[in-house]
This record gives structure tokens, C-alpha cells and sequence, in this order.
């Protein structure tokens, strides 16, 4: 016999009453995000509306409940790479100083070796100023796009950059490997796996001779972590770097989110630190430099360095970095909009934002 369920009026009432609150809720969550969303594009509208409430429902579930900490990181994108090559050398101090006012750990670079040779007097002016500021300095090494070059060429020309940086600025962080899959692409370089873990052992090695005190990094992006994994037992590697690009790195939902957070335990679980260096609410590219600079987007990068800075804080990242940090000043692609922007020292939400976070979280 089927028993008879009894049922609590007043509680039913009030469950019913609950639930229509929360149902509200979200509608009314969702009418902000449409008011919000109404500037964007007509075939990005959904797109708008969509991230706005994941990340809004992430930054509640993730918050710290304790005083959990990280390290921070301030990129100096404009005299990264090749875009040191476009931006006017008598903006650097202001762009640097715009970065210094974050109050970050730690500011970093990424350099070529053929830029660090043409414009040695620039990058010491730079890095000197980051030294005295007291932040650590935190150096990548990559490679331009070039004619393809032999695995003995490459070596040569690291092992070469190496010798001279490292002894001349003793980095407290210093990047061996980029993107191993980035560089191969760049350079036409044809290596194994296990020929690049050899660089990375070769590379470390030879960082550590120099500077033992230099903590030494391996990145990589989403196509990369079985590569990240397999560096598990390199005895002078430090910290692996993966760098996230959107919202699937970080959603445990996702395939992509689930092996990354994968990758975080495997190689936590052997004593490597994890460090998110590249991060950004989706990978800007030529095809997506249009959409990055509209207006809309600042509501979502500013909510996804906040999530993201929880999920580090709930992961056990060592250190965090924003990447496009040109957009700290102005949501524009105009070099000379740049320049002027940083004349008025005007700021972005997303600049008010990662530093309210850096003065919530950091690590002292």
C-alpha cells in the first residue's frame, strides 16, 4: 500500500514564496544584464547576457570564506615582444607607472632576444625603474617569428640570452619555456616532447648555475598540459605557468576545465607551484581585436579578474596576472588614443578592480 504523504501547508507556502523570490531574482539579474548588454552587437547580445550571469553566480560561490592570499603580477604588455617595437619610448615611464600604482608583487616582461639586443638601453632603463620600485621582476623568454631555425640554433640562442640576463638582473622569475607549441609555430623548429623537456632540464639547470635565487617557470596553454604534466620531476623547475584564456579553463563543468584543474593537483601534488601568468576573459586575436575594445566587454573582464582571482585563491595559485593591460587605460586599439590616455592618467573599471583585489588578497 502507497502510503499517504502529508503535506505542510505553511511550509509548502512558504517554499512556494522562497522560490518565487529567487525566481525574481534572476529575472531581475537578467533585465540588468539585457540594460547592460544593450550596447553590444546584436549577434553578441546573448553572449552578453550569458557570461554576465555565470560570472556573477562564480563570484558568489567562489569567494574566499577565509583570508586565503597570492601574489600578484602587473604585465607591461606595451614593451612585450614586438610591441615594443610601436610604442612610443617617451610614454614608457607613465605606462610603467600606471602599473606601479596597481601595487602588484611583481611587474613582468616578455622579451625577444633579437628586441633585447636592439633596444638594450631601453629594457635596462625599464627594468631599472621596476627594481626601484622594490617589485620583483618577472621575465619571459620567446621567440619572435623567424626563418626556421635547428633545435641546436635555439638552444644556442637561449643558453646565449640566459648567460647575459640573468647574471646582469638576477629576475626573481624567470620563464624558460613559453608556449613550447607557440615557439615551434614561430620558429619552424622541429623538437620531440622529449627533446623539449631536455631544453627545459638544460635551461633550468643553467638559470640556477648563474642565479639560484631565480625561481625558474615553464608555461603553457590548454593544448599544452599533458607537456605541463610530464615536467612533474624536473628538479630545478619551480612553478608551471598555464595560461588561461575564457571562461572554459576555469569552469570544472567543461572538459577544458576539468583538466586543468587536473593538471593544478598532479603537479601540486608533486611540489610544483602553479602560476596563472597569461589570463584574460577570451584570447584577443585579429579576428577578436574588434569586440575586445567595446564597451560592454568592460563589465565582463572586470568580473572575470575577480572570479578568476577567487578561483586562484580557492586553487592554491602561487601568482596571478592580468595580460592585456592596455586595456587598464583605454578600451581602444589607437596607439596615439593610448599615449593620450595615459597623459590624463585616466583608469579603467578593470584596473580599479584587480587593484581592489590586490590590496584584499595579496601575499605581503
Amino acid at each position: 500500500m502507497i502510503p499517504k504523504i502529508q503535506y505542510d501547508e505553511k511550509l509548502w507556502a512558504g517554499l512556494l514564496i522562497a522560490g518565487g523570490i529567487i525566481l525574481a531574482y534572476f529575472l531581475i539579474k537578467k533585465n540588468d544584464k539585457q540594460i547592460t548588454c544593450s550596447t553590444a552587437p546584436i549577434e553578441y547580445q546573448q553572449y552578453c547576457i550569458d557570461t554576465n550571469l555565470w560570472l556573477d553566480s562564480k563570484i558568489v560561490e567562489w569567494k574566499p570564506q577565509q583570508s586565503n592570499t597570492l601574489k600578484f603580477n602587473g604585465h607591461l604588455i606595451f614593451f612585450s615582444e614586438n610591441s615594443i617595437n610601436s610604442f612610443p619610448q617617451e610614454y614608457d615611464d607613465l605606462f610603467i607607472d600606471m602599473i606601479l600604482e596597481l601595487n602588484s608583487n611583481s611587474v613582468s616582461l616578455h622579451i625577444q632576444p633579437t628586441l633585447y639586443k636592439t633596444y638594450n638601453d631601453r629594457y635596462d632603463n625599464i627594468i631599472s625603474k621596476i627594481k626601484a620600485s622594490g617589485k620583483e621582476l618577472y621575465i619571459a623568454y620567446v621567440m619572435p617569428t623567424s626563418a626556421s631555425i635547428t633545435l641546436e640554433q635555439y638552444v644556442f640562442m637561449e643558453n646565449e640570452f640566459i648567460s647575459s640576463f640573468i647574471s646582469t638582473y638576477k629576475p626573481e622569475y624567470f620563464v624558460v619555456v613559453d608556449e613550447y607549441l607557440t615557439m615551434m609555430e614561430r620558429t619552424g623548429l622541429v623538437a620531440t616532447v622529449d627533446e623539449w623537456k631536455n631544453m627545459v632540464i638544460n635551461f633550468v639547470n643553467l638559470t640556477k648555475s648563474i642565479n639560484p635565487d631565480t625561481k625558474t617557470i615553464v608555461t603553457g596553454h590548454q593544448g599544452e598540459l599533458d607537456f605541463l604534466n610530464s615536467l612533474y620531476n624536473v628538479n630545478n623547475l619551480d612553478y608551471v605557468g598555464i595560461n588561461v584564456w575564457g571562461i572554459d579553463m576555469i569552469d570544472e563543468t567543461t572538459v577544458s576545465g576539468t583538466n586543468v584543474k587536473n593538471t593544478i593537483q598532479y603537479l601540486q601534488s608533486y611540489g610544483k607551484g602553479i602560476i596563472f601568468e597569461q589570463t584574460w576573459s577570451f584570447l584577443i586575436t585579429e579576428g577578436t581585436r574588434d569586440i575586445s575594445v567595446m564597451e560592454f566587454m568592460k563589465d565582463i573582464d572586470s568580473k572575470y579578474t575577480e572570479s578568476i582571482t577567487y578561483y586562484c585563491l580557492n586553487n592554491g595559485i602561487i601568482n596571478y596576472s592580468p595580460y592585456f593591460t592596455g586595456k587598464f587605460i583605454i578600451y581602444s586599439e589607437d596607439i596615439n588614443a593610448g599615449t593620450q590616455a595615459l597623459i590624463n592618467k585616466d583608469r579603467t573599471p578593470i584596473f580599479y578592480k584587480y587593484q581592489q583585489l590586490i590590496m584584499e588578497y595579496q601575499l605581503i
